[in-house]
């Protein structure tokens, strides 16, 4: 991962002033303690950001097997993904890993000489878990299905078809289990390989935002609030708010939001706790910079960020014109008809 991807964000000078509720015209004081009035958007996007798209690797095969020396490589290729599932109680994401790992070998027991290719189709996957405060990841899994081929059998001239005979029964006698063990080592690769990956993306997400601390400030032990968690399609979602509040329902407009990140506050913001809010967003949205560079060529900034109004609802959207650019690189290009 780049040094430009470490992004920290000024998160905590931003929730401190947050602590009091940006008033809202014609507020019910009883629908305080019945929606939360801060909601903090990180999208599926932003997520992928910090992923490896496609990954590739060519190893060296060298084992012994049955009292045979195998040797050959064998080329991994890969696609990761992100999935998000509707949950209204937790901020969790899978993450996942789909390829395939091409093997050709030569097995060799003198005087015998065995040629085979074998094909290993697997996905794996490991489930994050955010809890307002850290990012966490269960153990990852791994499926796969392995078929192999045998090709030539090199044999001495002299009793050739002795010896071949010979061969093919400690094929036939032989090749289940090694198939078994083929799979096993290509599942067990991939897995550690998917592991590290998936750990460093997990230390990446911890390094975006100082969230055990910016928790800590935004909904203090006094005040009686907590984190209330939340996922959908496309978002994780951080909320803090009363112990018996519910999530707020963003407004419809939210629906067609094109930003990385995004920070909604209920009540028009005024003042200079808004002053201060947009110095911390602006030197976040100053951040994407970095990725702005490397689309143009150019160190091309963006103008000073503002609150937008949606309703009686005010949303601060960083690093929206990314959004259609880390698409293009993050998704699959469809094939040409040919």
């Amino acid at each position: 991962m780049s040094a430009g991807r470490r992004l920290m964000f000024p998160i905590v000078s931003l929730v401190t002033l947050l602590l009091t509720p940006f008033p809202s015209s014609a507020q019910d004081p009883a629908e305080d303690t019945k929606k939360t009035r801060i909601v903090f958007r990180i999208s599926k996007e932003f997520i992928r950001k910090y992923q490896t798209p496609v990954i590739e690797d060519t190893s060296p095969v060298d084992m012994c097997l049955f009292g045979s020396h195998v040797t050959g490589t064998a080329h991994t290729t890969g696609r990761t993904s992100v999935k998000l599932d509707t949950n209204e109680k937790d901020a969790v994401f899978i993450t996942r890993f789909q390829g395939s790992t091409d093997s050709q070998q030569v097995a060799t027991r003198r005087p015998v000489a065995v040629h085979s290719t074998s094909k290993t189709a697997f996905e794996a996957q490991r489930m994050i878990h955010f809890d307002g405060v850290r990012f966490s990841a269960d153990a990852p899994t791994i499926e796969a299905t392995a078929t192999s081929v045998i090709g030539d059998v090199e044999t001495p001239r002299l009793f050739r078809s002795v010896i071949r005979r010979m061969a093919s029964r400690e094929i036939d006698r032989t090749k289940p289990a090694g198939d078994e063990i083929g799979l096993q080592e290509v599942k067990t690769k991939v897995l550690a390989s998917f592991d590290t990956e998936t750990t460093q993306l997990v230390n990446q997400l911890n390094k975006i935002v100082p969230y055990e601390k910016a928790i800590s400030i935004v909904a203090p032990k006094t005040q009686g609030w907590i984190n209330h968690l939340g996922t959908t399609q496309n978002y994780l979602l951080l909320s803090p708010g009363p112990k018996e509040a519910e999530i707020a329902v963003l407004p419809k407009e939210a629906k067609q939001m094109r930003a990385p990140l995004e920070l909604w506050v209920k009540g028009q913001p005024s003042g200079e706790r808004i002053r201060l809010l947009l110095e911390s967003f602006t030197a976040t949205e100053r951040a994407f910079d970095l990725f702005r560079a490397a689309r143009t060529g150019e160190t091309k900034k963006v103008e000073g960020i503002k609150f937008t109004a949606v309703g009686d609802w005010w949303v601060l959207k960083i690093g929206e014109d990314l959004l259609d650019q880390w698409i293009d690189k993050i998704e699959p290009k469809p094939e040409p008809p040919k």
